[in-house]
């Protein structure tokens, strides 16, 4: 059983070495497990998609991406996706994107891809209060689609130079749910500063009057 928490961290400048990579590879084979816990964290400028899963053979994977920004990873050998996974065998995949924004990778935010499978469900992808860049019927019967999905420019200051944080008039700001969220940002600030949560890694301070 493998367990790994990434938690208020900037993956950043890796380049995948085989087609098909990933920054984060969250590969399963044989008869392994693991329980994945990604949250406040920003996985940008990669050459390769954001995150890469391949989970074959008799193998079960969970996963929580919560309050993370998957931005700006780029086309290497057919990936550059947010989120790719491929399930073959008895594969199983659960995960859940939450309170986080996938948006302008080279590729779609999510490739969900199912090959010789004979296990019903094999993939479970559940998606809330989250912004992706592709619209709502276009994510497929493998989503499971939640409450508040948006498909809105998350107007980042300045991804060019690998500045995610939130301009004023974001749309991310204060739509994100009050619960199951980190207590602090990426960077340490206390979320929530507003009326609301911010959706993605960052939450912009209101200034105290």
């Amino acid at each position: 059983f493998i367990r790994t928490d990434i938690v208020n961290c900037i993956i950043t400048g890796n380049e995948a070495g085989v087609p098909f990579g990933g920054a984060l590879e969250l590969d399963n084979i044989a008869t392994s497990e693991s329980d994945h816990t990604i949250a406040n964290t920003v996985i940008s400028g990669n050459s390769g998609s954001g995150i890469k899963a391949f989970v074959a053979e008799d193998t079960t994977a969970r996963w929580r991406i919560i309050n993370s920004t998957i931005s700006n990873n780029k086309n290497i050998d057919s990936n550059g996706y947010g989120i790719s996974a491929l399930n073959t065998d008895n594969g199983v995949l659960n995960a859940r994107v939450s309170n986080s924004i996938i948006w302008g990778n080279d590729q779609a935010s999510l490739k969900l891809s199912v090959v010789l499978s004979t296990t019903p469900d094999s993939i479970k992808l559940n998606v809330d209060y989250s912004n992706l860049d592709i619209e709502d019927n276009d994510l497929g019967d493998l989503v499971s689609r939640g409450e508040n999905i948006l498909n809105a420019d998350p107007l980042f200051i300045d991804p060019t130079a690998s500045n995610y944080h939130l301009q004023a008039n974001s749309p991310m700001i204060d739509v994100g749910p009050d619960i199951g969220v980190p207590m602090t940002d990426f960077e340490g600030d206390a979320r929530l500063s507003g009326a609301a949560v911010d959706i993605g890694a960052d939450e912009v301070i209101v200034p105290e009057l």
